[in-house]
């Protein structure tokens, strides 16, 4: 799993937030309690932020056989 984070972030296709704010912000976003997995909130060590900049994003009915939809970045 590590070298699938590592090729991830190589490809710049991850990005793990590091800035206090941005953990902030995102706690404050989100429509539950994160409290309730991670106590100590955003400074929690176990709370992490990761953007995801896809390159490729697909959409399909039926298990990828009806209405095949591609977006590529």
């Amino acid at each position: 799993m590590a070298s699938l984070l590592e090729e991830l972030k190589r490809r710049n296709v991850i990005r793990v937030a590091e800035s206090c704010l941005v953990l902030a912000r995102v706690s404050g976003v989100m429509d539950y309690d994160l409290y309730q997995f991670w106590p100590e909130g955003p400074s929690d060590p176990n709370y992490c932020v990761i953007r995801v900049d896809p390159e490729r994003v697909e959409l399909s009915k039926m298990f990828g056989t009806m209405d095949k939809r591609v977006w590529r970045a």
